[in-house]
């Protein structure tokens, strides 16, 4: 039986106008969820590389802080020191002429030069040596012995090659351990083994805690407390690292087996740019280091620095596909650096 005429519809589909209605719309809002998720990677990126510039930069400031405020220092506080290790001007890390040196933009560093090669420091940019000694110091036991010796508390903390620093309130002397006796005996010998060696015996007599006396009768005692302590000396500057860019390094003295030389260390990725300006007891302002004197670097006049660093993300997420860069200051006071 077949439907009348009235109830029967013909076969319908959309029209070509309505498929290109429709497939508009769908490209609309396929743009738009695009957009929406470029903008936000974008976003993300850029909120990255800037977690990424101050975690950066936070590492630096942290570990620069930590040898700045013990720049020049000991434990015996600011004294004129007696560097006996044989040619002490030659290696950067030896000369403890100067517990702290700062160098202007284009001011060459000692045993560092200028250069676009991986480690090499970069042009424009501000350099710092800094000398102090460690922690870890021991108390000097007076010693009414023939030997030249120095005896200590514990001797155990020290091996042979080792640079360290005596001291007492009055006087400080840098030599190499040369070697160790039993009964906590710290030898300072004259020579060349192990490298550098020590040129001359120390120039201060500490008498009885050293045991540099003539007789008994002779010591002195008055001049307590007496310590001895290893020493370190390191380096911050801007170079050149193994990917092309630039980086903060950290160059640090090492002693293996008596051999000294130097390590030196990537801090942090990024770091384009250090400036470095100091504050002088009783000054109004901060200076360049250029603008301070051989007298203030050795004496104790220097009471802050002031570290500026420009950091760049590696990922290039700034306008137009510039690196997003970040200027960042941080302040530092001293210690150790008594009259």
């Amino acid at each position: 039986m077949s439907l009348p005429r009235a109830m029967s519809r013909p076969a319908a589909g959309f029209t070509l106008i309505e498929l290109m209605i429709a497939l508009m719309l769908g490209m609309i809002i396929t743009g738009a969820a695009l957009t929406v998720f470029v903008t936000n990677r974008q976003t993300y990126r850029s909120t990255e590389s800037l977690d990424r510039i101050q975690e950066n930069a936070r590492t630096a400031f942290e570990l620069m802080a930590r040898d700045l405020r013990e720049g020049a220092g000991n434990t015996c506080g600011k004294l004129p020191v007696s560097n006996v290790l044989n040619n002490p001007a030659a290696n950067w890390y030896t000369d403890w002429t100067t517990g702290m040196q700062g160098y202007d933009n284009a001011t060459a560093t000692p045993g560092l030069a200028f250069g676009t090669g991986a480690t090499s420091r970069m042009n424009g940019t501000d350099a710092i040596d800094l000398r102090s000694a460690t922690g870890g110091d021991v108390s000097i036991v007076p010693d009414f012995s023939a030997t030249p010796n120095i005896k200590v508390r514990d001797a155990s903390g020290f091996s042979v090659g080792d640079i360290v620093e005596v001291c007492d309130p009055s006087h400080a002397s840098v030599f190499q351990v040369t070697g160790i006796q039993s009964g906590n005996f710290i030898v300072h010998a004259t020579g060349t083994t192990p490298v550098p060696g020590n040129s001359a015996g120390l120039a201060y007599t500490y008498s009885c805690r050293l045991g540099n006396f003539t007789a008994p009768g002779t010591c002195d005692s008055g001049t307590w407390p007496a310590t001895l302590a290893r020493v370190q000396a390191v380096r911050w500057y801007v170079g050149n690292n193994d990917h092309g860019t630039r980086s903060l390094f950290r160059t640090s003295l090492f002693n293996n087996g008596g051999n000294a030389g130097t390590r030196i260390d990537e801090i942090a990725e990024g770091v384009q740019d250090l400036q470095l300006q100091f504050l002088l007891d009783g000054a109004a302002s901060y200076v360049d280091p250029g603008a301070i004197t051989a007298a203030d670097w050795q004496g104790n006049k220097l009471t802050a620095v002031r570290i500026a660093l420009a950091v760049a993300d590696s990922d290039r997420t700034g306008t137009d596909g510039n690196p997003l860069t970040r200027n960042i200051e941080h302040t530092v006071t001293f210690r150790n650096r008594t009259p």
